[in-house]
């Protein structure tokens, strides 16, 4: 028997702090389909333009909501802003038959994080993302010149490794394509030094930076103000690219990714035998905050914790590097 469901009087409203969702529009087919027609305009601000988009539908005027499932159209992820979206909702698959005059539907628009781009001083070209009220670069810093045009000390040596005062750089193993895919490897006197190695109005994060990070991604402020391993799944969320991680943890999470920020385990250099270790394992993020002469806060993420490790290491240790908009 062919079941009908009467969804008359429909309102309709919208919930985003992103978007302006308005003209909604939800009707049902009259050619016993079954199917219900939802449009509606969508409007983004200067910093996010693409959404997901999810709807839910109540039969009791708003006190409770389920979820619209199987529905086809301009819904789901990846929705760019624009006029006239449209889905096509087909109830008969979910609902059993219903007689209503209290139909609402309910559409949210959560905004995913705005791509752009930057440029240091070498002319290489980083991903950004939209993270919260923070832009950060996607990508581990490469270059290899202060932003004045002097160059940064390139130790290709292990035994050369290992300053407190002379900002260094190496890349893993000294292998080039490492430094395309991971960037470089910097002391902390490179992020500490005045003539700055960041693009143009971006700077090496402090480590309450990465806090406001942190806990934008769900991290408490007291979870954020502790040292170790901290947080739920913040440090998943803050990987990218699972070919180059170790099986663990980490990637299998389902948020794994899900910030856009993009870290890689671009391993690090010893501080006093200047070997590279830990490349597919860890990644380590120095911050310009420094802890007392000879240490500096930083993060770490590992293969097999969804969590993001928080502490201080020596200075001497050469780290991955991340720039955030000024």
């Amino acid at each position: 028997m062919l079941r009908t469901i009467y969804l008359i009087a429909i309102s309709t409203f919208a919930f985003s702090q992103t978007a302006e969702i308005t003209n909604i529009t939800a009707s049902q087919r009259t050619d016993g389909s079954r199917l219900v027609d939802v449009c509606y305009d969508l409007q983004g601000d200067e910093n996010f333009s693409i959404f997901s988009i999810s709807a839910e539908i109540s039969f009791d005027g708003g006190s409770s909501y389920q979820a619209v499932t199987n529905a086809v159209g301009d819904i789901g992820g990846d929705i760019e802003e624009g006029a006239g979206k449209c889905f096509v909702w087909d109830f008969g698959s979910e609902v059993g038959e219903l007689y209503t005059a209290q139909a609402v539907f309910r559409i949210t628009a959560d905004s995913a994080p705005m791509a752009g781009s930057c440029v240091d001083y070498d002319g290489n070209e980083y991903e950004t993302v939209e993270i919260g009220d923070q832009l950060w670069m996607a990508e581990n810093l490469k270059t290899t010149h202060y932003n004045n045009g002097d160059e940064i000390t390139h130790i290709t040596d292990n035994n050369a490794w290992g300053s407190y005062d002379e900002g260094q750089y190496g890349v893993y193993d000294n292998n080039s394509s490492n430094a395309d895919i991971y960037g470089n490897l910097y002391n902390w006197a490179v992020v500490d030094d005045s003539r700055g190695v960041c693009p143009e109005n971006y700077h090496v994060p402090t480590d309450d930076e990465y806090k406001v990070l942190e806990m934008y991604l769900g991290m408490s402020e007291s979870e954020a103000n502790d040292t170790g391993w901290r947080g739920t799944n913040e440090g998943s969320k803050l990987a990218g690219n699972a070919d180059l991680w170790n099986n663990g943890n980490l990637e299998n999470n389902s948020e794994f990714g899900t910030s856009g920020f993009n870290a890689l385990p671009a391993g690090y250099r010893s501080s006093n035998l200047g070997s590279c270790l830990s490349m597919g394992t860890n990644g380590y993020f120095w911050s310009s905050s420094e802890s007392s002469s000879y240490y500096a806060w930083n993060r770490k993420l590992y293969s097999n914790n969804s969590d993001v490790f928080r502490n201080y290491y020596g200075k001497q240790y050469g780290f991955s590097v991340r720039c955030v908009g000024d």
